[in-house]
Order: C-alpha cells, then structure tokens, then sequence
C-alpha cells in the first residue's frame, strides 16, 4: 500500500517484493479450480461460469464442499408470478420478477415484472419494479429503481458495475 507504483498483485508487486526482501515464502499445489478474478470482466464470467447443468466449478460437489459463512436468515423466497431460471439464489433473498442466469446473493430483492439476466446481485442488492438489469454487478445494498434500465445484452459492451450503496434512477424522457 506504501508503494504508489505498485498494482497490488500479488505475482507482479507482493511475491516479488517478499523475496527481495528475504521473507520465507511457502507454496502449497493445489490442483483443483482457480481462476484470476482481478478484473470486473474476469469476476464476472467466473460468476456466470457457475450456472448451468455442468459448471466448470460444482459449489454442490460433495468431495470438495464449499463452507460458507452466512448468517442466519430464512429461506429465499420466490413468488407465485416469479420465473428463476439457471440462477443461484441466497438465503433472506425475495424474487418477485424473472431471474435468469445469474447469482442472487443473500438479502437481494427482484421486484415484480423487473428482469435480472447474466448478472450477479450482491448481498442487499435491490432491483425494484419494472427494472431490467443485464450484464451487471450490483454493490451490496444497492439499488436499482423502479423502471430503470442497467447493463446491456450487447457481449462488446463492458459489464455495468455499481457499488455499494448505490442507487440508479430511472433516467428522465
């Protein structure tokens, strides 16, 4: 953090930095899934990766068990006009609209008639009424307002990113 030339990284900047310096360094071979998620483009398509009837990556494999460390929280919730498809659904979450291949983490809301496709919905994330949101990442607790629009199905446009807290309106006409 000191160093203001620094990326951060860890096999450019950290590895490199520890050696110089004489630090003992210890390696571990690990064979199983990994994937460099150090851009929002990487984040993403690793998200998406875990969907399907064959991800690269089974959080449902039984030989090598993820462990999570949510918190209490009832089941998700799905209503009786939602429609969930290829999607993976935190508890304490509430989908009232259509999700489509994507993650929608613990606490996250779709709002009725809104539309959540190819994204990934973080903890608290809402999107309201009549929202659309595609090819997205939403912040924790951030928002997405009744009627407004967020990401674009266009593959050669960047991902649509909001952070923490966020809220998007519904632009003006």
């Amino acid at each position: 953090a000191e160093d203001e030339n620094s990326q951060h990284d860890f096999g450019n900047d950290i590895i490199p930095k520890l050696l110089a310096a004489g630090k003992r360094l210890y390696t571990y071979e690990y064979n199983g899934f990994w994937r460099d998620v150090g851009t929002i483009a990487s984040y993403h398509e690793t998200s998406m990766d875990l969907l399907g009837t064959k991800p690269d990556f089974d959080l449902f494999d039984t030989e090598a068990p993820i462990m999570s460390n949510a918190g209490a929280m009832p089941p998700a919730y799905v209503g009786p006009d939602a429609t969930v498809d290829d999607c993976l659904v935190g508890n304490g979450s509430s989908i009232y609209g259509k999700a489509v291949h994507s993650i929608v983490s613990t606490g996250a809301v779709v709002g009725e008639g809104a539309l959540v496709q190819d994204s990934v919905l973080l903890p608290g994330a809402e999107v309201k009424a009549g929202a659309r949101v595609i090819r997205a990442i939403l912040g924790e607790n951030s928002v997405v307002e009744a009627e407004a629009t967020l990401g674009s199905s266009d593959q050669s446009a960047d991902i649509a990113v909001i952070g923490n807290d966020t809220v998007v309106a519904k632009e003006a006409e």
